[in-house]
């Protein structure tokens, strides 16, 4: 960049040589809760409803839309039922459906072109019948929308101009975004009934529970491994008998970066898009693989650490120069640390429910009530919520559900952490297990994972021009040739050199100092250059 500037004399010439760096910052966030409720109609090809068994639900959002000071927020809820039906065979049935919904979230400080993230909670979701061809559909939702401003910022490294100037520089090592965007992993695998199991006539109950997933950053690609456990709830095909298979699945997928090294700092958060399980044949024709497929959205940053020069003041000791500056931000990792939560308890059936026979799946869901920053780090409150499915030992009752609450603390430490950082947080189940005691007694044991990504903000005064203006003769004629002078609290020889138009060379040369930045108190000479 090149800034001209007309003189008696001619034309001054600087250029100021930058670094630029891409960087995104927290702009603007709102929360929002909305209630979704909706009569449900049983499709003629499915059974009466006596009983509901066991509900699941997931929430897909469209790309939002900035409008104003406001974000749309559009999507859908798919849930699934499991019920008991009035058939004297087919006891248990499932049924899916789905409710569209619309939201308008206000948000101070949002632009359009400001890319919005939207995250989801369902607080609770219950299906309730109003006839056994009727269902009464109700979810609570919360919603939190979070803007950023992307762009990119022009650090200031050094001046090369005419005439005898002075620069002061310092060193700081900042964020460099390179890699931000979105990007879908998927992942597919295929696992063959144990010949144990009778072949699957139909399918009635899914579950996939991703858990312990470990991700790398190596050769232009960030590496994802975990397991699934994996389990279906089915009718057989010669006595149609409901069975139940659960199995755990390895799993592994990559996420292209090229721009990326395996030094430098990135942050993948994998949200699930859709979990499906098919039946399909095998070598002879028989219901036996289970086809899988996990789908995440995945939201990649990724940044390189780079030690930058930054030009903080500048000055002429011939003539009288004002650096012309503005706010500007660098962002620095303060720390990318994580925390595993154990937790567990012996739990009994309650009211009516029907004695255990054997657990068939269990899977969890997070909820994260609170996330604040303390001066040793980041405290997280929440609830993990658990969900069994069992056999029983009734056949007119063959498959309960129970859900049981378990509340987790943690605090993540972040050394050196302030109110100028601001922080990235995911969490993630890495193990649920449910041991049976007795028909009726349970353990249940879990552990949750957390990990926080922390980043300071760094506010400095940018040079971005130069500004001159005269000298004052009288005043020049008035400073003695020669002059002693008490060094302040705080004052480094820059400054003293700065008021009086002279240098820092010229300071310590004359002086026989050492530093830059001699005691309070001490006495120096100051010898006039000009004028």
């Amino acid at each position: 960049m090149y800034l001209y500037k007309v003189r008696s004399g001619g034309i001054f010439l600087l250029e100021l040589k930058k670094h630029e760096i891409r960087q995104n910052r927290k702009k603007a966030g709102a929360f929002t809760q909305i209630t979704l409720d909706d009569d449900y109609i049983v499709p003629d090809s499915k059974a009466d409803v006596v009983k509901i068994i066991h509900t699941m639900g997931n929430v897909t959002f469209e790309e939002p839309k900035v409008t104003g000071q406001s974000v749309w927020v559009k999507g859908r809820m798919d849930f699934t039922v499991l019920y008991r039906s009035d058939q004297a065979e087919n006891k248990v049935e499932a049924l899916q459906g789905a409710i569209p919904f619309q939201e308008k979230i206000s948000m101070d400080g949002v632009d359009e072109e400001d890319p919005v993230n939207l995250s989801w909670n369902m607080e609770d979701l219950s299906v309730n019948l109003i006839n056994s061809r009727k269902l009464d559909v109700r979810a609570l939702l919360d919603i939190r929308a979070e803007a950023e401003e992307k762009g990119s910022e022009e650090i200031p490294e050094s001046a090369e101009c005419t005439g005898e100037y002075q620069q002061k520089n310092t060193e700081c090592t900042l964020m460099n975004l390179i890699i931000d965007k979105k990007d879908i992993l998927r992942v597919r695998n295929e696992i063959t009934l144990p010949n144990a199991k009778p072949n699957i006539y139909k399918i009635l109950w899914q579950s996939i529970q991703p858990q312990n997933i470990e991700k790398e950053l190596e050769n232009g690609e960030i590496r994802i491994r975990g397991e699934a456990q994996v389990g279906i709830l089915y009718r057989a095909e010669e006595d149609e008998q409901v069975q139940w298979f659960e199995t755990t699945m390895p799993f592994q997928g990559n996420i292209e970066c090229e721009d990326a090294a395996s030094g430098d700092i990135f942050w993948v958060q994998l949200e699930p898009a859709s979990m499906e399980i098919e039946s399909r044949g095998d070598y002879d024709g028989e219901e036996r693989l289970l086809g899988i497929e996990m789908v995440f959205g995945a939201n990649v940053r990724i940044w390189r650490e780079e030690t930058v020069r930054v030009l903080q003041d500048i000055f002429a000791v011939n003539k009288k120069v004002l650096p012309q500056t503005q706010d500007a931000i660098y962002q620095e990792l303060v720390v990318k640390n994580h925390a595993k939560i154990r937790m567990g308890d012996q739990m009994h059936l309650e009211g009516e429910k029907e004695k255990i026979l054997q657990i068939c799946s269990c899977r969890g869901d997070i909820h994260i009530d609170e996330a604040s920053q303390t001066p040793e780090g980041i405290f997280v409150s929440g609830v993990l919520t658990v969900h069994l499915l069992y056999v029983t030992a009734d056949d007119n009752y063959p498959v309960e559900h129970i859900r049981e609450i378990l509340p987790f603390e943690q605090l993540v430490e972040v050394p050196g952490i302030s109110k100028d950082v601001q922080f990235y947080m995911e969490h993630g189940i890495d193990q649920i297990n449910v041991n049976l005691l007795d028909n009726s007694t349970y353990e249940v044991k879990a552990a949750v994972s957390l990990e926080v990504l922390a980043i300071r903000e760094h506010h400095y005064n940018k040079i971005t021009d130069l500004k001159e203006e005269p000298f004052d003769p009288e005043e020049l004629k008035r400073q003695p040739g020669i002059m002693g002078y008490v060094v302040k609290e705080g004052e480094e020889l820059w400054d003293i050199a700065k008021q009086y138009h002279t240098t820092v060379g010229e300071l310590m040369q004359t002086n026989s100092l050492k530093a830059e930045k001699p005691e309070a108190g001490s006495r120096i000479l100051i010898v006039k250059k000009v004028g």
